[in-house]
């Protein structure tokens, strides 16, 4: 299970919050535009556009 301390050091400058709670985040890179979908235990990047 993420931590209250684990959701909060997501960095709001680099990264927009789809989706933040104990077994899930969804997150975009504001650099990049790539999609991060994080399951407690897994992770799986989406590249999304060129």
């Amino acid at each position: 299970m993420f931590t209250t301390e684990e959701l909060q050091a997501i960095d709001r400058k680099y990264f927009t919050v789809i989706v933040a709670d104990a077994y899930d985040v969804t997150l975009i890179s504001n650099n990049t535009k790539h999609v991060w979908y994080m399951q407690y235990g897994s992770m799986i990047l989406l590249r999304c556009g060129k």
